[in-house]
């Protein structure tokens, strides 16, 4: 069986009023990252430019990001690709948890 819906209902939910996007960023021990996303990548490069925005707050080269996307058992809740609102929402969310990495790197160093 396959169901498709073009947007999820979440935005029309009394619970949640607004467009929303979700990121997850774990570095790992060889000083490469994985990036999880909650909405996939549809051609759009949508991933390559998630791994750049990653990359430069986190100062790493973009290959040394692996982006995880559209698994919604281990993503992240997103609403949905549309229009702009993946680089605007999305990079966003990825750039708000490489900063918190980021910030918790350097406070672990002290």
């Amino acid at each position: 069986m396959a169901c498709q819906v073009h947007c999820s209902g979440a935005r029309y939910s009394q619970v949640i009023d607004a467009d929303y996007s979700s990121a997850r960023i774990k570095l790992n021990d060889d000083g490469t990252a994985n990036l999880t996303l909650g909405i996939g990548d549809l051609g759009q490069g949508a991933n390559t430019i998630m791994a750049q925005i990653a990359a430069e707050e986190l100062g790493l080269d973009m290959k040394a990001v692996e982006v995880s996307s559209g698994d919604t058992e281990i993503g992240p809740q997103d609403m949905a690709v549309g229009a702009t609102r993946f680089t605007v929402l999305c990079g966003n969310a990825v750039k708000n948890a490489a900063k918190k990495l980021k910030k918790r790197l350097i406070e672990s160093c002290r």
